[in-house]
C-alpha cells in the first residue's frame, strides 16, 4: 500500500470508530430505538474490504453493519438519521439500525436475521453474471452464521452456478455468547473446511486486526472473484470490543481476554505504524480525530433536531406498498 492508501484506510476506520462510539452514547440515553450491535474493534475488516471494492459492486450486510455501510460510501449524516428514526435517513427512518439500504450506493440491505442476507447476495451475484457484468457482490456474515442451513445452501448454489460472490466471514470468536469451537454449537472450529467442502477457494486472515494485512487479502479476494467469476470465502479473524448487543454484559468472556485484545486494538496499532513509517506526524492523527469526532457530534445534533415520519405519512406509505389496501392490512 502506498501512503495515500494507508491514510485513506485509517481515516475510514476512524470514521467508523467515532460513529459507533457516538451511537453507543446515544443508545445509553434512550435515543436509539430497539437494539443495536456495535462493530467497535472490527473496523479493519469493514474499512479494508470496503476500500477494495468498486462503487458499482454490491454489498449485503448483517446485524452489525454500520461500519460496512460507511465503508461502502454511505454518508454518516444519512446513516445517523436513519438510526435515529428520522425522515432524512436512507430509508426515511424506517430501517433503523439493522435494516439499512441504499440502492444509490449498491448496499442491498443489512439484515437482523442471522445469515439472512446470503440468499439476497447470491441473487445479486447471479444477476451480474447473467448481465455479463464484471461487478461482484460481497456479503458479510459472522462465524455463527456458518451454522445456519441457509449458509450451506447458498455456498452450494454459489459453487454450482459459479457466481461472483465474495463471502466475508468476520470471525469475532463468539456467536452471541457461544465461543467458536464450542461443542455446544459447532462440531469443529474448522471454518476453512466449511468453504473448501463446496470447492470454494477459502483464505483465512489470521490477524484481522492488522489493517494492511486485511486490505491485501481483500484485494486478492475481490480480484479473484471478479476475474474468475467464482465464489470466494474470506475469513477474517477479528474481535468485537463490546458485547453481541447493547444488552450483553459479556459474562462469558474474561477480563484478561478483553484486556489482551484491547492492547491489539487495530486503530491504535495502525496509527502507531503510520507514524513510525513516516506516513504522517502524530499531530496530524490528533487533528484528524478531532475533525472526524466533531463532524459526528454535529451530525448527531442535527439528526436529533429532525422529525420522524408522521402517522399520516406512514399510512400513505403502507398504501403505496400494498401493505394496506382499502383500509385493510395486506392479506386480510
Amino acid at each position: 500500500m502506498n501512503g495515500a492508501d494507508k491514510i485513506r484506510l485509517y481515516k475510514t476506520m476512524l470514521l467508523i470508530r467515532c460513529f459507533e462510539t457516538k451511537i453507543n452514547s446515544l443508545f445509553s440515553k434512550g435515543l436509539v430505538y430497539g437494539t443495536t450491535h456495535l462493530c467497535i474493534g472490527q473496523e479493519a475488516s469493514a474499512a479494508a474490504t470496503g476500500m477494495a471494492l468498486r462503487k458499482s459492486d454490491y454489498v449485503v450486510g448483517n446485524h452489525r453493519s454500520h461500519g460496512h455501510a460507511l465503508a461502502k460510501g454511505l454518508e454518516p449524516e444519512g446513516l445517523m438519521s436513519e438510526m435515529l428514526g428520522r425522515v432524512s435517513g436512507y430509508c426515511r427512518g424506517l430501517g433503523g439500525s439493522q435494516h439499512v439500504a441504499s440502492l444509490e450506493h449498491h448496499l442491498l440491505g443489512t439484515n437482523g436475521i442471522t445469515c439472512g442476507g446470503m440468499p439476497t447476495a447470491l441473487g445479486a451475484a447471479f444477476a451480474q453474471k447473467f448481465k455479463g457484468s464484471d461487478d461482484i457482490c460481497v456479503v458479510y456474515i459472522g462465524d455463527g452464521a456458518t451454522n445456519q442451513g441457509v449458509f450451506h445452501e447458498t455456498m452450494n448454489m454459489a459453487a454450482l452456478w459459479s457466481v461472483p460472490l465474495l463471502i466475508v466471514c468476520e470471525n469475532n470468536l463468539y456467536a452471541m455468547s457461544t465461543p467458536l469451537g464450542s461443542h455446544a454449537a459447532m462440531g469443529s472450529n474448522g471454518l476453512r473446511k466449511r468453504g473448501e467442502a463446496y470447492g470454494i477457494k477459502t483464505v483465512v486472515v489470521e490477524d484481522g486486526l492488522d489493517a494492511k494485512t486485511v486490505y491485501e487479502a481483500a484485494v486478492e479476494a475481490v480480484d479473484y472473484t471478479r476475474a474468475e467469476c467464482k465464489p470466494y470465502f474470506l475469513i477474517i479473524n477479528t474481535y468485537r470490543t463490546f458485547g453481541h448487543s447493547k444488552s450483553d454484559a459479556r459474562v462469558y468472556r474474561t477480563k484478561e481476554e478483553e484486556a489482551a485484545y484491547k492492547k491489539k486494538d487495530s486503530l491504535k496499532r495502525f496509527a502507531e505504524e503510520l507514524v513510525s513509517d513516516g506516513d504522517v506526524h502524530a499531530a496530524e492523527l490528533k487533528s484528524w480525530k478531532s475533525e472526524i469526532k466533531g463532524r459526528i457530534d454535529a451530525v448527531a445534533d442535527s439528526a436529533l433536531e429532525e422529525r420522524s415520519l408522521s402517522a399520516e405519512e406512514l399510512f400513505e406509505l403502507a398504501e403505496q406498498t400494498g401493505y394496506i389496501c382499502n383500509g385493510k392490512r395486506g392479506g386480510q
